[in-house]
């Protein structure tokens, strides 16, 4: 079976060389929107790390982390 490499991205990476990424086989990313409960809290490098992987072609998925307010 192939190997298939995927890379999940937030604010926390700082600015990524999507090339290199590309070039080191990476197949997909998952991309943070960003966190908590309001659109103010949107992670500072979505838009970069959106853009970045499209324009050199790799598929993204995005995620808005959430945090639990009870066990249910």
């Amino acid at each position: 079976m192939a190997e298939i490499k995927g890379i999940d991205v937030s604010t926390f990476n700082g600015t990524i060389d999507w090339k290199k990424v590309k070039k080191e086989g990476v197949s997909f990313a998952i991309v943070r929107a960003g966190f908590g409960n309001t659109a103010k809290q949107r992670d500072v490098q979505f838009v970069a790390n959106m853009n970045g992987a499209l324009d050199v072609g790799i598929p993204v998925g995005v995620y808005w982390f959430n945090y639990a307010c009870s066990v249910e």
